[in-house]
């Protein structure tokens, strides 16, 4: 079999019908691929729609496990997966009629490559108009001296979304999602799979539709410990991808770690009142150890946590108050 696709699904009663019809009129034959639908604990009508689908199409295999993560999800799937290829799409995503076929038409199984696509958002709105972003890419192949000039490029490489990955390379190294990792879990399992290739293929194929909510968060990094160990792992993989491929990857480094710290500062105000009291003492002491710019630092701290600060003394909120808005407004 030539691939697996692999679908975490939670709760996904309102759009996998539109993944799977997408995915089941793709160019491709149905026997060249399997869908693998790994069931985490919905208590929706998911389960009642997989198995519609699947009476329908003898290639969807349902796995059902309690509510573990999509990490866990897609781990499960990685090890019922037969195909010489695997390809991750979530629930809310659907893919255009030719994206499996350009998929596949730029693999090589006796390359060590990971092969990428492009994608274009879509759910996301200004002023009540839809704004889809769309990155889509020239078909070049990639090698190990060039690949810092491709990694700053959004989620080209560092998500896990529109490519296509050899099993025997995920297998064979053992390469997992942390099932920890709740934000950015997808940049580890793509950096680590990227230290045991010899290239990347990019492909001018932007067929992968990504939805992207409105103002939704749906990852949280609410305690310091969960912040640490996001920062830990994913510190982890870059450094073993700088020295697999004997690159500088300081810049990604960088980048990714503010992301996590806007995220756990963003949510950290939120917290209740008493909870944010006891993990702010937690934190600060630890992010005198991040290596994010102290004005990033004080920006994030002014921007989330000035709700909290009123609560504490209202007279000196509203200077600060004052001042963000003047900012914003520049």
């Amino acid at each position: 079999m030539k691939l697996s696709i692999i679908i975490p699904v939670y709760n996904a009663e309102n759009y996998i019908c539109r993944c799977l019809d997408s995915i089941y009129h793709q160019d491709i034959s149905p026997s060249d691929y399997e869908t693998i639908l790994i069931d985490d604990g919905s208590t929706d009508r998911t389960a009642t729609i997989l198995a519609e689908y699947a009476s329908k199409y003898s290639n969807i295999h349902i796995i059902t496990q309690n509510n573990s993560g999509a990490s866990a999800a897609r781990n499960t799937g990685i090890k019922q997966a037969h195909g010489e290829f695997i390809t991750f799409i979530d629930a809310d995503d659907y893919i255009e009629q030719t994206y499996l076929y350009q998929l596949l038409s730029a693999s090589d199984i006796n390359q060590k490559q990971l092969v990428c696509a492009g994608y274009q958002t879509f759910g996301a709105y200004k002023d009540g108009m839809k704004v889809p972003h769309t990155v889509t890419y020239y078909k070049n192949d990639v090698d190990k001296s060039e690949l810092c000039n491709y990694l700053d490029h959004g989620y080209l490489v560092r998500a896990m979304g529109w490519k296509l990955f050899r099993r025997d390379i995920i297998i064979n190294n053992n390469i997992q999602f942390n099932k920890d990792l709740h934000f950015c879990e997808d940049t580890p399992f793509v950096f680590n799979y990227l230290s045991k290739c010899d290239s990347i293929r990019l492909i001018p194929c932007d067929g992968y539709r990504y939805y992207k909510p409105v103002e939704q968060h749906s990852y949280k990094i609410t305690n310091c410990t969960t912040y640490k160990n996001h920062i830990t792992e994913i510190k982890s993989s870059i450094d073993y991808l700088s020295k697999s491929w004997n690159i500088n990857l300081s810049h990604i480094e960088e980048l990714i770690t503010n992301m996590l710290y806007y995220n756990y500062n963003y949510h950290l105000g939120q917290l209740a009142y008493n909870d944010y009291k006891k993990e702010l003492k937690l934190f600060k002491k630890y992010s005198l150890e991040i290596p994010v710019p102290i004005e990033k630092k004080m920006s994030y701290l002014l921007k989330w946590h000035t709700r909290k600060l009123s609560l504490i003394s209202p007279i000196l909120s509203y200077p600060i108050d004052y001042m963000l808005v003047r900012l914003r407004s520049k």
